[in-house]
């Protein structure tokens, strides 16, 4: 019997204004190449930190590689505002309000690593990236919030 690991990921991008119905989008993501080593080593007994700590969006068109450690072209990022788990999925929220990365927005990332992951472009261990299709248009009136889902499964 082969037995794998499957990591797939989510991201729900809801832009929201007042008076307007929500403005819904779904782009599957891929899993960077280092964090996936960084896992391996803390089964080794090697100190990763594997936090969830901030998503980013850019505005970046560079094609998604595994070997990615930031955005192409990061524009703005958030602290997480909820982080959960049901069962075998990871469940990260995080708010861009009305004053934040108003511009055309293509790209986004999930970053990891409390000790490095600042408020600071490029900082902290890729997690994820995805090219935002179609991009998204933010404007001071809107606010965004990114809901990102990871699901770990067998088979």
């Amino acid at each position: 019997m082969i037995d794998r690991l499957k990591i797939k990921g989510r991201y729900k991008f809801i832009l929201k204004e007042p008076g307007k119905p929500d403005i819904v989008q779904i782009n599957e993501n891929m899993i960077m190449r280092s964090p996936l080593y960084n896992l391996i080593n803390t089964f080794l007994g090697y100190t990763s930190d594997l936090s969830v700590q901030r998503c980013a969006v850019g505005t970046g068109t560079a094609a998604v590689l595994v070997t990615d450690t930031k955005l192409a072209s990061e524009y703005y990022r958030v602290y997480r505002s909820d982080l959960y788990r049901d069962s075998y999925t990871l469940f990260s929220e995080y708010i861009f309000l009305k004053s934040e990365a108003n511009t055309t927005l293509t790209e986004a990332g999930i970053f990891l690593n409390s000790a490095t992951c600042t408020a600071t472009a490029d900082t902290g261990d890729l997690w994820s990236r995805v090219l935002i299709s179609p991009a998204i248009v933010k404007t001071s009136a809107q606010e965004l919030v990114i809901q990102y889902t990871n699901v770990f499964s067998r088979g």
